[in-house]
């Protein structure tokens, strides 16, 4: 009788990297959010920063130049803006366009102690749990706030026109 995925599999969800880069026709690839993202947490410690170019650069040849962005989040906590200005130089620097996203994590301001406990419970850690973020700040926001988050600079893009919420595609 074959047995389905562990307790650990089922809470931890994920598609292997050679998989992905097997299926990327259609899809777009954002670099993560910061500072947990895949990419972005290499960049970010720039002792891994040859390991982020090599990883960027097989993921440019996977997923074409057009299909390719630097994903750029502000959670709000201390130290966002600075992160923020990393990942986009670095972006800047290996010729890959940066996206500004909004993390959501939750609904509404007041879920946000309901999300650490299912985070903690997902984990089985006592609260806080892993790569707790001491932020509300990752819920639906309205788009004139969640725009305003994002200056760091006169470099950044804007989110592509056909991305945005309710824009079509001409």
């Amino acid at each position: 009788m074959a047995s389905g995925p562990s307790a650990v599999e089922r809470r931890n969800p994920a598609c292997p990297l050679a998989t992905l880069l097997e299926h990327t026709e259609g899809l777009i690839c954002l670099t993560g959010a910061i500072p947990f993202g895949f990419l972005t947490r290499h960049i970010l410690d720039t002792g891994l920063r040859g390991t982020a170019r090599t990883f960027l650069s097989m993921l440019r040849e996977a997923f074409g130049p057009e299909g390719l962005y630097a994903e750029l989040t502000s959670d709000g906590t201390a130290g966002s803006r600075r992160r923020m200005r990393q990942v986009e130089a670095f972006a800047r620097e290996c010729g890959v366009p940066t996206l500004a996203a909004h993390e959501v994590t939750y609904l509404s301001p007041t879920d946000h102690k309901l999300h650490e406990v299912l985070v903690a419970a997902t984990n089985l850690t006592a609260l806080p749990g892993p790569e707790y973020r001491p932020t509300d700040r990752l819920y639906l926001t309205p788009l004139r706030r969640w725009n305003a988050s994002f200056w760091i600079g006169p470099r950044l893009s804007p989110t592509p026109r056909r991305w945005q919420s309710g824009a079509r595609e001409r």
